[in-house]
């Protein structure tokens, strides 16, 4: 007799269902990270009787780590005591491992599992401490001898996790699902009703949203109609989209036009019972908790455009309901100043503005200090300005007189502060002026590293260590010139500093993407690359520009297509024209020579001149074509603007939209930022390590705004020759004119 059917699909339904859950809840996943990809406090190579440094390890709030080892290898001196010398491993404060440093096997490789109840959901401590010991009596703190190196690039954190059921409120959003904790690969998918330029512009202030709360990690954003699995999920459009979408999973769309629901998705198919050959397929979905839907809807474009700039503002945090009406979304005011980090110049900032509050050094070595600041990349920097540093600090007594806080900007050497008086001292404000030529656009690092030494180093004394002692306080000030805004393009290592010239203005005003129609391959590594610039300079493209044509208005122009779909027209302007020439590679570009006489150094210092660059023998290249039609190469392209003057016209490129979107999240890479420059990048995007090349071709034009003044002093420094032989016609035409007007005067007077 035939069991009903009924009860035979009622269990399996359940068991089905509770499997379907199971298995979101308790994937698991590993990673190998290398040590280089945190942040390094301090030096590996561990000098002296006593030194450390230390890595800051992330957890993130959504992981549940289930293990974590850490595995290192290791170098020390062979004049090493082995008995007294030590290399110890800490997490959080809490000692985890102690190497003996042996002279007889100097090299070592360690594996220490980390407890996972040390790993707490924010930044961890993770330190490698030494003590160092090579003769067992009166041991010098600075011997040479005493050194040990961790090979940080060779070492390793093992972690497996499950990810945890994301709470469904809108607060989740910030501290729990876009988390810069999370150190894996971050991918986040858009969903959109179509490929319109309207849309296009809402994703990319939706992706650039996301970027900015991850901060400074990478994240890869792509595009459908549809909600893809394995993926935190964003859900742009109007409410009949929404509805429609989630129509298809059994799913109805939250109460409000800004909301957080799990991921639904297909469960597994029960099987079929062999004894009932009649039973059809039942197929259900299940919601993934372990996954996010994020949805920014409204009534109509009006009301999704204010439920996406609404997710995309950081300055107020969201509230732990599941959906919200934002109505009316006002962004403050944006001027060129606005950004992270960013220097106005003319300004004057506290330390502590700047993001380095006050710090205490101690030790002879202790670990330096870094303070991040950036310029304008369009700013002008002359060498007859300055910035000026005004240090507070104290020091304590009994250290020698060559005690000193070495300061270094961009790791070059700029100054001093001696620490001279065994009294003890204090310094109210200690003026070091610094060139602005030092300064590079972008980002500028200050480090502040002391050398303290102890008063009293004689051989076999008490060496008192713990008076060691200089603070500098967070109400040092830095401030900056005046400065003009004038740059030479084209120049790609702007753009990958923070997005100038299409950041100039940090919502993007001023610009147009240019991409192909319908191709949501091309208009994904469009929005990749708006989120990244975004998240340099901490402002969602609240006015970005995406269209299907170049415009006909004076814009900077980025154009994001695969090669076979770039007009002619647009072509042509880019150093890939035909028959454009190239310099030879490898060829030195030099200066011209300045010349000693005392007229020009007097002309120096009043209009302190730029290196021009020598001109160098050429090639005509036409083979690039090939190279990127026939391989998985990125070509970066930057050249003056076709429609307007001033303006600049940047083409990203690759064979097909696959390698294209492959493109842009490579440009996210440190290896492909820190090698591009010039007008003409070409990536391996399979071997970014070795595989770019840079190169300057084409024109070069000037983008920014001078005073008057500034004009004149540019002309002098640009065009020396131009603009003093043509002083040299005007002045003796002028005197050929006065001479002919006495003379004739005179003739006339000798008349009369």
């Amino acid at each position: 007799m035939k069991r009903p059917v009924f009860y035979l699909a009622t269990p399996c339904l359940v068991l089905m269902l509770l499997l379907g859950t199971a298995v979101h809840a308790t994937a698991q996943h590993s990673l190998s990270i290398p040590l280089t990809e945190f942040s390094i406090v301090g030096k590996p190579l561990l000098q002296g009787k006593a030194a450390d440094f230390r890595v800051s390890i992330p957890t993130p709030q959504r992981w549940n780590v289930t293990s974590a080892n850490l595995r290192f290898p290791y170098v020390n001196s062979t004049g090493l005591l082995g008995d007294r010398s030590r290399l110890i491993v800490r997490f959080n404060d809490q000692v985890l491992a102690q190497v003996e440093l042996l002279p007889e096997s100097p090299e070592g490789l360690v594996t220490v599992p980390i407890p996972t109840t040390l790993l707490k959901p924010r930044f961890n401590e993770l330190q490698f401490a030494v003590a160092q010991d090579y003769d067992g009596q009166c041991t010098d703190p600075g011997n040479p001898t005493l050194w040990t190196h961790v090979s940080v690039e060779r070492a390793f954190l093992d972690v497996s996790y499950t990810l945890k059921p994301v709470p469904m409120f809108l607060s989740s959003i910030a501290d729990f699902l876009f988390d810069p904790k999370q150190f894996n690969e971050n991918r986040v998918h858009l969903v959109v009703p179509d490929y319109s330029p309207e849309m296009m512009n809402l994703a990319s202030i939706a992706a650039s949203g996301t970027s900015l709360r991850f901060e400074f990690r990478q994240v890869k954003f792509t595009l459908s109609q549809d909600l893809r699995q394995g993926m935190d999920n964003i859900l742009i459009g109007d409410k009949l989209f929404v509805a429609g979408v989630l129509d298809q999973y059994e799913r109805t769309p939250p109460q409000n036009d800004f909301g957080i629901m799990p991921l639904p998705g297909p469960a597994p198919v029960m099987p079929e019972d062999e004894n009932n050959q009649e039973q059809t397929e039942l197929r259900r979905f299940v919601d993934d908790h372990t996954r996010a839907i994020i949805v920014l809807s409204g009534e109509d474009i009006n009301g999704v455009t204010s439920s996406t700039k609404a997710f995309s503002v950081l300055s107020f945090p969201l509230p732990d309901i599941s959906s919200s009406d934002p109505g009316s979304v006002i962004i403050p005011e944006i001027t060129r100043e606005t950004g992270k980090n960013l220097i106005t110049p003319g300004q004057k900032y506290t330390l502590d503005q700047l993001g380095m509050p006050s710090h205490t050094f101690t030790d002879m070595y202790p670990i330096p200090e870094n303070m991040t600041v950036r310029l304008p990349s369009d700013a002008l920097l002359p060498g007859n300005l300055f910035a000026r540093l005004a240090l507070h600090l104290a020091y304590g007594t009994q250290m020698r007189q060559d005690s000193v806080i070495n300061i270094h900007l961009n790791g070059r050497f700029i100054a001093g502060v001696p620490l001279s008086n065994p009294q003890g001292g204090r310094y109210g404000g200690y003026q070091i002026h610094i060139p602005m030529y030092y300064f590079r656009p972008g980002l500028n690092t200050f480090t502040f590293e002391p050398v303290l030494t102890p008063l009293i180093t004689d051989l076999c004394t008490f060496i008192q260590l713990k008076n060691l002692f200089v603070t500098i306080f967070d109400d040092s000030t830095l401030s900056f010139p005046e400065l003009d805004h004038w740059v030479e393009m084209p120049e790609l290592a702007l753009f990958m500093e923070d997005g100038f010239p299409f950041t100039s203005w940090p919502d993007w005003r001023e610009n147009a993407i240019v991409v192909p129609p319908n191709d949501p391959l091309s208009s994904a590594a469009a929005v990749n690359i708006v989120a990244m610039t975004s998240q340099k300079t901490g402002i969602a493209p609240y006015r970005v520009q995406f269209l299907n044509e170049p415009p006909q208005q004076p814009l900077d122009i980025l154009v994001v297509s695969p090669y076979p779909d770039i007009s002619p027209q647009i072509m042509q302007a880019t150093p890939m024209a035909p028959r454009l020439a190239y310099p030879w590679q490898g060829v030195l570009q030099g200066s011209k020579e300045q010349s000693l006489y005392w007229w020009n150094r007097i002309m120096a210092d009043i209009f302190p001149e730029r290196p021009r660059s020598v001109p160098q023998p050429s090639v005509h290249a036409e083979a690039i074509e090939e190279l990127v039609m026939n391989s998985d190469k990125l070509l970066l392209t930057q050249s003056l603007s076709p429609y307007a003057p001033m303006r600049t016209l940047m083409v990203a490129t690759a064979r097909s939209p696959e390698a294209l979107l492959q493109g842009a999240n490579a440009m996210s890479n440190p290896l492909l930022q820190g090698q591009a420059r010039g007008s003409v990048v070409l990536a391996d995007i399979t071997d970014l390590e070795f595989g770019v090349r840079s190169q300057h071709a084409g024109e070069r034009y000037f983008v920014g705004d001078l005073g008057s003044f500034r004009w004149f002093t540019y002309i002098v420094n640009t065009y020396p020759f131009w603009f003093f032989g043509t002083l040299m016609v005007i002045l003796t035409l002028t005197a050929f004119v006065i001479r002919r007007l006495l003379r004739t005067r005179l003739k006339a007077k000798e008349q009369e």
